[in-house]
């Protein structure tokens, strides 16, 4: 995601912090520049961001060159066809994961998988550009919606009451 404004950073890196995850999905790491935010804070920075080193990351990607390599803790899936159920489907055992980033193709068919599929009845999901009315229904379906972004560009969604008010607090 070469063009992501800093200040979106401003609000995803802080939720990391919080909440230390354990298991992360990202679809569409954008030649792994969201992957080597969460790992680093900062393209290019070896320093951690997360207080949490056994945070592992799925990354869902269409196109390989924007893949992150495999390592210890990236376990990179390329699938080509960004249409197909295999790429807006969580990836098997990874459907457990604590958070769950959406900044790829057909984000609504990915959103409508985490709402079905996801396990973890605590995850939180965020999505990039959330104000596209595109994405609305993918959204919308979430009992607890935060846009803590001015302009709407970052979305952060969950079914747990808890949760929403632990990251409500966060961005007030």
């Amino acid at each position: 995601m070469p063009n992501t404004n800093r200040d979106y950073w401003e609000y995803y890196l802080p939720l990391l912090k919080k909440i230390k995850p354990k298991k992360i999905v990202e679809w569409g790491p954008g030649m792994g520049i969201d992957t080597d935010f969460i790992e680093s804070g900062e393209p290019g920075n070896t320093k951690l961001a997360i207080d949490n080193t056994e945070a592992e990351i799925a990354c869902i990607e269409h196109c390989p060159k924007w893949l992150p390599p495999k390592s210890e803790r990236i376990t990179p899936f390329h699938i080509r066809n960004e249409n197909s159920a295999e790429y807006t489907s969580i990836p098997k055992g990874w459907e457990n994961a604590d958070i769950f980033f959406v900044d790829a193709r057909n984000r609504v068919r990915c959103l409508n998988s985490i709402f079905k599929d996801a396990t973890k009845k605590t995850a939180v999901v965020c999505i990039h550009d959330a104000e596209r009315p595109r994405y609305s229904p993918g959204i919308n379906q979430f009992k607890y919606v935060l846009y803590p972004h001015p302009r709407k560009r970052f979305c952060v969604m969950t079914n747990s009451k808890q949760k929403y008010n632990q990251i409500k607090k966060l961005y007030s």
